[in-house]
């Protein structure tokens, strides 16, 4: 289903900014309410920016709320959140003033939804009903040609019967890679005879079900085994995405995420696959950033930066001693050197540069407080690209790649 899931994102992206043309509501704060939240982040940040909407502007009758409700279904569905894709999708068609258009998404977004076996929600009957539907509207309304392109694609793979006769090899790409139903696939690979448990693919795409699934320390043996055996980016990769996916619950899977994402990358590398090694490299040292809590510290700092720039203002009193103390610097150092034709020591340059630092900080709504974070930041950054830097080299010393 990974394929219709694009195929519609991109339905859901053309609708944009149709609805916005006929709006009529008077209220100036009910519409900048919605213009500001609609230009948020498309994902978790719109999402709670318009959940916030329908609970401040609650009357469906009112088109923004309508909208309101689209979006947050649009948006779950893109986050794979199909749980509740379906839950508000349902509540927005029980909802009156929807333009076909936005009806007909509405529909294809919950054919795909519900045809998704990994889902929670997954429903094969309910999966055609709203896609039969989204045809219907798609098929008898002008401009909804992409709508009716995607839904009859969508009907096609939920009505195909799998080939009558496929290898075990095919069967295996078949449930993990087009039909995504992971439980399937173990279950076939359980079945499956000796000689075809060890073809390298199909003991891949086994190790990938189980990931998938949530099974990361059986994926993590598969790999491993695999690896031992036969040294392969693609393999090493997938190890260190299993690791990766563990790291979200035990720390000890940070180091072996890291060492085996580099190692797919300089595997790739060797290959001359420039875009894998790149895709590797770029997400173990996201790992290795991870590891440190430094994107939570970075969003913290961000945050209060935001916090106190809305504040700037409050910030004149300070702003004008420092300028003081700046004027009082300068004439200090033109008095004493400069118009003696000294050059002035290092610590007076020093100093002068520490008072302008604070005063920039100030200006932008800061406190030497965050100017001392964002320094403590850089600091780690560099630490931890160091870091990276020498297990990159490290691994590729072992490896002897």
């Amino acid at each position: 289903m990974k394929k219709l899931i694009v195929i519609a994102g991109l339905m859901i992206s053309l609708a944009f900014c149709a609805p916005l043309a006929s709006q009529d509501d008077s209220d100036i704060g009910f519409t900048q309410d919605y213009i500001t939240a609609m230009t948020k982040k498309p994902g978790s940040e719109r999402i709670q920016a318009f959940e916030a909407y329908v609970k401040k502007y609650s009357d469906t009758t009112q088109k923004f709320t309508r909208l309101a409700y689209y979006w947050i279904a649009m948006d779950s569905f893109q986050m794979q959140d199909y749980a509740k894709a379906v839950e508000i999708g349902k509540k927005c068609l029980g909802f009156s003033g929807y333009d076909k258009g936005e009806e007909a998404r509405l529909n294809l977004m919950l054919g795909n939804s519900y045809g998704v076996k990994k889902a929670s929600v997954y429903d094969k009957d309910l999966a055609l009903k709203h896609t039969n539907a989204a045809i219907s509207i798609a098929s008898s309304n002008q401009g909804l040609g992409d709508v009716l392109s995607a839904a009859k694609d969508l009907k096609s793979k939920l009505t195909t019967p799998p080939p009558p006769s496929e290898t075990p090899e095919q069967k295996m790409k078949r449930l993990v890679l087009q039909d995504e139903d992971f439980s399937a696939a173990i279950e076939a690979y359980n079945g499956m005879s000796g000689s075809d448990k060890g073809n390298v693919d199909i003991r891949r795409l086994y190790g990938t079900a189980l990931m998938r699934s949530g099974r990361h320390q059986e994926a993590v043996n598969v790999f491993k085994e695999m690896l031992a055996e036969t040294p392969s980016a693609t393999v090493a990769y997938r190890l260190g995405q299993a690791y990766a996916e563990m790291s979200t619950k035990s720390r000890n899977a940070f180091d072996p995420s890291v060492r085996y994402l580099i190692e797919a990358a300089l595997r790739f590398d060797a290959e001359d696959n420039d875009a894998n090694e790149k895709i590797a490299m770029a997400k173990a040292e996201h790992q290795l950033f991870s590891k440190y809590n430094y994107f939570r510290k970075l969003d913290q700092y961000n945050a209060k930066i935001q916090r106190q720039q809305a504040s700037a203002s409050r910030n004149e009193e300070e702003i004008m001693r420092l300028k003081r103390e700046e004027f009082k610097q300068k004439r200090h150092i033109r008095q004493n050197y400069t118009s003696i034709d000294l050059a002035p020591p290092q610590y007076e340059l020093d100093k002068l540069a520490d008072i302008q630092k604070k005063l920039r900080m100030a200006q932008s709504g800061g406190t030497s407080d965050t100017a001392a974070e964002m320094e403590a930041l850089k600091q780690e950054e560099n630490r931890i690209k160091a870091e990276f830097r020498k297990l990159v080299s490290d691994v590729k010393s072992e490896l002897e790649l």
